[in-house]
């Protein structure tokens, strides 16, 4: 019928152990954080650490302030992307060479991203050097977010398919992408409803204080999943008591 990918989306989605549930609530808080520095950072930049204005006269000393501080901006992406490189292939090396359980991975990873959201709202201020480092080390939860989750799914589910269980790694994944566009939303309309009450450059600090409570939820949510290498929780379908590590 035609409703039935929506019943089976629906079944694949019940049948999902615990764990997926709180990674799900984790990378929406994730991104809250990282759709701050993805989308805002620029504005931040230019508007609230040079106190310049991208629509004032060209050559006034506002729009002169501004343009000094994109060239920031675009020296810290540079320093982010070299950073979220190296990250990753420490996450990757450290999950596979060690014991070390991915959510004490992944945690660290959030609770960096916290403390650098904290120190761009209330101690950058009008230090470009201070934000370039800020914005740099503000790629950890994301670099997180990306290797971890999505790992974890497709590590269960594989040991899930060889016990031979219905597993539905595709939609479990897309279930994670789509918290991900749910953080970003929540946070645009965060910086609408603090923009509605002040200027463009007092709010964006305030949505690195947004971004920095989420972060905080996601760590403490991070440190907290189950991550057990016997596979599912008792959940569901859950999963043997066997280690999949063998």
């Amino acid at each position: 019928s035609a409703g039935a990918p929506v019943v089976d989306v629906a079944e694949a989605i019940a049948g999902s152990p615990r764990l997926l549930y709180h990674l799900a609530v984790v990378q929406c808080l994730v991104w809250i954080g990282n759709t701050a520095w993805n989308l805002y950072a620029g504005q931040w930049f230019g508007n609230a650490v040079y106190g310049g204005d991208e629509n004032a006269p060209e050559g006034s000393e506002l729009k002169n302030a501004y343009e000094e501080g994109i060239s920031a901006f675009t020296w810290g992406g540079q320093g982010k992307a070299v950073l979220q490189l190296i990250s990753a292939l420490g996450i990757i090396g450290i999950l596979l060479n060690t014991r070390i359980r991915p959510r004490l991975v992944y945690a660290p990873c959030i609770f960096v991203g916290l403390v650098v959201s904290i120190l761009a709202a209330f101690f950058v201020g009008h230090s470009g050097t201070f934000a370039i480092v800020m914005m740099i080390f503000s790629v950890m939860p994301e670099t997180g977010s990306f290797a971890i989750p999505f790992g974890l799914v497709a590590t269960l589910n594989k040991r899930a398919e060889e016990e031979g269980k219905p597993v539905s790694t595709a939609l479990q994944m897309a279930l994670l992408n789509c918290c991900v566009t749910i953080g970003q939303q929540i946070c645009t309309m965060s910086l609408a409803g603090i923009e509605a009450h002040m200027s463009l450059a007092t709010a964006l600090p305030c949505v690195f204080i947004v971004a920095g409570v989420a972060q905080a939820l996601a760590g403490v949510g991070a440190l907290f999943l189950d991550d057990r290498p016997d596979g599912y929780d008792e959940g569901s379908e859950s999963y043997s008591e066997s280690d999949y590590s063998e």
